[in-house]
């Protein structure tokens, strides 16, 4: 089964701040995504890494944690552009399926795969 990694996407107040263990958002988004690289560098073909430092703005979020409702349409149609980008599933447009998340602005730089596309 393929799987689609999505690392922590903005936090404002928790970028820099560090967590009881010292950690900060910043620390611990690229630590997953080096564990989702490592894993596609030692053989795992299933494997894609979205990025999720650049899905949302300041604005995206309603109280600077959760997102709004702008905010969770550009995580939708970011999630929803890797899954059918790397064949994890059909995309809405390959099933004819319309959705307003197809209206919203999403960096199209934020998704990465970390390994070869399997043959089908």
């Amino acid at each position: 089964m393929p799987l689609l990694v999505v690392s922590p996407v903005l936090r404002p107040d928790a970028e820099t701040t560090r967590n009881a263990l010292g950690a900060t958002l910043r620390d611990l988004r690229t630590a997953m995504e080096e564990a989702a690289r490592d894993l596609a560098a030692s053989g795992d073909t299933r494997l894609a890494l979205l990025p999720g430092a650049g899905l949302l703005a300041a604005d995206d979020l309603a109280d600077g944690l959760h997102p709004n409702d702008r905010g969770h349409a550009r995580i939708a149609a970011a999630v929803a552009g890797a899954v059918g980008r790397y064949g994890f599933a059909a995309s809405p447009a390959a099933t004819g399926a319309v959705d307003a998340v197809d209206a919203v602005d999403v960096p199209a730089d934020t998704t990465h795969r970390t390994s070869p596309r399997p043959a089908p």
